[in-house]
């Protein structure tokens, strides 16, 4: 079972099977084009007086001319004089598109299909019924087969969800540009199914998983195909999926990348000064970072602590020999290094002479620059570039 809670049930689309009202879907509307699968571009021949329908690969796949429509297929005389029609997917942008389904699909589903007669022939769709109707979970496949091919027929998850249960509640439950969160990430099926989803109907959805790193059992199949717990398991099987999306859907052109963050305390010692360790505290707060932290760490704090989204873009620069980060094309600049020169300070009011963002905050650390004469003078240089916001901590 899968239980559906929501804050506003009228942004459920889960209707009762007895409610759920026919529509019509275009068979032709595959996202990929045919070279992806050229044995999913067979030729339907339709009787427009009996109503007649013949899918037929009728092609010779060693001489298939994919640039040439008029050459994947060689016309069934028989068929033709008996009052078939040829139907083709037809293109797109100058490429040849394939159907939705395979040929043992369509002939499996043939009393749904429906022609419709256009300008240019005919439009091929089939009958959805049930799209946002409730459906047996044992009916969408197994996801311990999937995780399966991905490692390489290694079983390393004990009844990992299914792409296609999940595929279709991202369906039914988000819109193209929705973020979805799996608070228990487990294998990554729920990302997985997210970044497939986008590659078949050009989405831009975002997931966020979860995933507390569990130790795995030393005796496991995961422990001895390299993992130490199951976040691994999560980072690895979203990377996998992601590359074999990339091959199902060589058209998709989406983000599959992600970034991996892990819960921790501030980067930055807190003050918690003690009359007994007063001159040990002192001495401390001189190096207030703390020793095991990087400043990729330091520079994601920052993030947060200024509002900012962790998928914002970001570019590294080398500035006079320094590390700049410009953050969301300018509109943050953080530079980390030491020993910051008069030239380098230059160089970051030139980066916003050329990115040209409406406002350009710099964050420095506060020992970062050679002596306070140079610091002084940075505030004021950067000032005659218009950044007005400047920040060291």
């Amino acid at each position: 079972n899968c239980l559906v809670y929501s804050k506003n049930k009228t942004a459920l689309t889960i209707t009762r099977v007895d409610k759920v009202e026919e529509t019509l879907r275009n068979l032709n509307d595959a996202p990929t084009s045919l070279d992806t699968r050229p044995d999913m571009g067979y030729t339907i021949y339709y009787n427009p007086l009996t109503k007649g329908i013949i899918p037929k690969h009728d092609y010779n796949k060693a001489n298939i001319h994919l640039n040439d429509e008029n050459l994947v297929y060689v016309n069934d005389q028989e068929l033709i004089r008996a009052g078939y029609i040829p139907v083709r997917p037809g293109t797109r942008n100058g490429k040849l598109h394939r159907w939705r389904w395979g040929i043992n699909t369509f002939l499996k589903r043939i009393e749904e299909i429906e022609f419709e007669e256009i300008k240019d022939g005919y439009s091929v769709s089939f009958k959805q019924s049930g799209f946002n109707a409730p459906k047996n979970v044992l009916n969408f496949g197994s996801g311990t087969a999937e995780v399966k091919e991905l490692f390489d027929g290694t079983k390393l998850f004990d009844f990992p969800k299914g792409i296609k249960f999940l595929s279709r509640l991202v369906n039914i439950g988000t819109e193209s540009d929705s973020i979805i969160l799996d608070f228990f990430a487990g294998s990554g099926s729920t990302a997985h199914a997210v970044l497939k989803t986008n590659a078949e109907d050009g989405g831009k959805r975002k997931h966020i998983s979860v995933q507390l790193p569990e130790p795995t059992d030393k005796k496991s199949e995961a422990y001895k195909f390299g993992f130490a717990n199951i976040a691994e398991i999560s980072k690895e099987r979203i990377r996998r999926s992601a590359k074999k999306i990339q091959e199902e859907y060589p058209d998709f052109d989406g983000d599959l990348g992600f970034k991996v963050f892990k819960l921790d305390s501030s980067n930055i010692k807190r003050w918690e000064a003690n009359f007994d360790t007063l001159e040990a505290d002192l001495i401390n707060a001189v190096d207030y970072i703390k020793q095991d932290r990087t400043n990729e760490d330091i520079l994601f704090e920052l993030l947060l602590k200024y509002g900012l989204k962790l998928t914002v873009p970001i570019e590294t620069r080398t500035i006079e020999g320094k590390t700049v980060y410009s953050i969301g094309l300018g509109a943050l600049v953080v530079c980390l290094d030491e020993d910051i020169s008069m030239d380098a300070v230059n160089g970051i009011g030139a980066l916003k002479e050329e990115l040209k963002p409406e406002i350009m905050r710099v964050v420095f650390k506060d020992d970062c620059f050679e002596d306070d004469v140079v610091k002084t003078n940075a505030l004021q240089t950067l000032k005659r570039y218009g950044i007005d916001d400047i920040k060291s901590f």
